[in-house]
């Protein structure tokens, strides 16, 4: 049972993050699903860099901790007291005097628990839902984080995985699938591993694909890293931009400064 301390932390940070998001109404960006989360966050990242002042939510910590960090400003995870400590002063300061804040947050939601979603409401409305590819029971447990979504929004999910692809059924959004399979809106074709031949030998450069969206093809190329997954997040990440007015091209050269996060699982976060 949480002590007397902890609750009143607890509702002085909800207090708090309602506040600074009343005052400074920013776009609300989630991505949930089972896989890859994280790589899905770094291409967005790179999508969007330099064409909106966002802020990626520290991966892989649990989402009591990151959510009050990315809404309220810290950068980087902690314990103790003195860190709280300094939680709350960021977000009094956002709160209550003026700042830069970001146009948009791009937070992750595991959805792990059949309560993480809702949580995750309860502090944010996301205009934005990614949905990477998961199974079924996980993808039922992400379903308010798509149902939520007014109708102006973005559904964006794995048009490869049929838990992702079930979820549209909970929307009236705009929703946009990728994936390898005919049939996706953004559609990777023509995969391929990049090489050279360095002394004999051959040597990894890193992955090329196309990306195929609205009858228009670009080619993408991404250094040093390796994986379907990869070109999943991309494709993702290429989703996102289109929903901001981004065109292919321009999508595809700001891919190309794409790398894979060190916490990065391509096979998977279960």
């Amino acid at each position: 049972m949480p002590s007397f301390l902890a609750r009143k932390k607890e509702a002085l940070l909800g207090a708090l993050m309602r506040k600074v998001m009343e005052r400074y109404q920013p776009g609300i960006l989630v991505v949930t699903g089972e896989t890859s989360r994280n790589l899905a966050l770094a291409g967005i990242d790179t999508v969007m860099r330099g064409f909106r002042h966002v802020r990626i939510a520290e991966s892989g910590i649990p989402q009591d901790i990151a959510l009050p960090l990315a809404i309220l400003g810290k950068r980087k995870s902690g314990e103790g007291f003195l860190f709280w400590l300094g939680v709350i002063w960021e977000g009094a300061c956002a709160a209550f005097l003026e700042t830069a804040y970001p146009e948009l947050l791009m937070l992750e939601c595991p959805a792990k628990r059949t309560d993480d979603a809702e949580k995750f409401l309860h502090a944010a409305k996301p205009q934005i839902t990614l949905v990477t590819a998961s199974s079924d029971e996980r993808a039922y447990k992400a379903a308010p984080l798509v149902e939520a979504l007014p109708s102006n929004g973005y559904g964006i999910v794995n048009g490869d995985s049929r838990g992702a692809k079930g979820l549209v059924r909970y929307t009236r959004a705009h929703v946009t699938s990728f994936g390898f399979e005919e049939g996706c809106d953004m559609r990777i074709a023509e995969y391929a591993v990049r090489t050279a031949a360095a002394g004999g030998k051959k040597k990894l450069l890193g992955i090329s694909f196309m990306l195929e969206y609205a009858g228009k093809r670009v080619a993408v190329a991404i250094d040093d890293a390796f994986g379907r997954e990869v070109a999943y997040a991309a494709a993702s990440a290429a989703c996102v931009g289109i929903a901001f007015g981004l065109n292919l091209p321009r999508i595809a050269d700001s891919l190309r400064y794409f790398r894979t996060p060190i916490n990065a699982l391509p096979q998977g976060e279960i």
